[in-house]
């Protein structure tokens, strides 16, 4: 690393744990996160976010069999009218549990599930002094549940106060929708399954958000969202969508290469190990949009679903001995590039 880029990324650290620290003590400073975070993003000052949530416009990209071992969405919401989990009181943190537990209680077919407060939380009525610690590492160790707060960031956030109480998980009866409560943001919204059926993934997904919103709506809050900026989340890099699409992919081959990142890169993709963002090298790779501002939700999937089936094509040539450079972009590709190369992956 040199030093431009230490430089660069001790500022962004920085700003993270200052808007984190001071952004959310009130409501109406939600309008101070926008003026203080649109001049980082270079965002027009009359640009529109735009959503979309409708299945039908994710691209039928086949993807080849064999490499994915697991599809996986996720977005944060914080709620309308309430301060972020860094600095809301007591009272409010059990408020998002209370109407959040009322909304997931109300889901029903494949969604329909359980809510479990962490141990020994006692604001959850129906489940006093939460699971049990057992249970709650079972959790974790299954790559379900977060973990407590204990790096400078979030501590720095303020994200400890009132541990454990009104925090939880939410589990359907499959384990492929959760919903965590009261983490860095006020809600964290999963749907997952083992495959590359990003399209099953997705509706789930969208099905359980709206059912969550409309709860929201009819309590008297909602979620926080500006046409500016999208949806306004406690960390700076998750504005606008907070989507994260990904598919844990094997790819023991191109993965290896020095330039693996840049191959990613290339085609608006962020690479993590098995593990978690700085794990060792495994054979095994989550990929995910690494955009989540400026493009709707379903292209950022699209941007998604692309780049894996592209880079599993590279995976393939290497894999029988044949040369992948021509075939590396030679740019980073633009969203209409990566829209017409969808098309030649149907």
């Amino acid at each position: 690393m040199d030093v431009c880029e230490l430089v660069v990324g001790s500022i962004r650290d920085l700003r993270e744990i200052v808007v984190k620290s001071m952004l959310c003590n009130h409501p109406t400073n939600h309008k101070l996160t926008l003026v203080l975070l649109s001049p980082f993003f270079l965002v027009r000052s009359d640009a529109i976010h735009t959503t979309d949530m409708d299945v039908n416009n994710i691209l039928d990209v086949k993807i080849t069999e064999g490499f994915v071992r697991s599809t996986r969405v996720r977005t944060g919401r914080n709620i309308k009218g309430l301060p972020f989990p860094p600095s809301c009181t007591y009272q409010e943190r059990v408020a998002v549990e209370r109407i959040a537990t009322t909304a997931f209680l109300s889901l029903e077919g494949d969604l329909k599930g359980d809510y479990f407060p962490l141990a020994g939380s006692n604001t959850y009525a129906a489940k006093p002094n939460g699971i049990t610690h057992e249970e709650e590492e079972q959790l974790r160790n299954d790559h379900f549940l977060f973990q407590e707060p204990d790096s400078t960031l979030l501590l720095a956030g303020h994200m400890e106060r009132d541990w454990p109480h009104g925090r939880g998980i939410f589990c359907n009866e499959a384990k492929s929708f959760l919903a965590w409560v009261n983490e860095e943001d006020c809600l964290r919204l999963i749907a997952m399954e083992q495959g590359a059926d990003i399209k099953n993934v997705f509706s789930r997904f969208a099905r359980g958000t709206a059912v969550v919103e409309e709860t929201f709506k009819a309590a008297g809050y909602g979620f926080t969202h500006s046409e500016h900026l999208g949806y306004i989340l406690t960390c700076p890099s998750n504005l606008g969508t907070g989507i994260r699409a990904s598919m844990m992919v094997e790819l023991p081959n191109v993965g290896k290469r020095e330039d693996f990142r840049t191959i990613c890169e290339r085609y608006r993709l962020q690479a993590r190990g098995s593990s978690g963002v700085d794990s060792g090298f495994t054979g095994v790779f989550d990929l995910s949009n690494a955009e989540r501002l400026g493009k709707s939700e379903t292209n950022l999937v699209n941007i998604m679903l692309v780049g894996v089936q592209s880079i599993i094509l590279l995976e393939q040539k290497l894999a029988a001995g044949e040369s992948i450079d021509a075939d590396i972009p030679d740019h980073q590709l633009t969203m209409d590039e990566i829209l017409a190369k969808g098309q030649s992956l149907l």
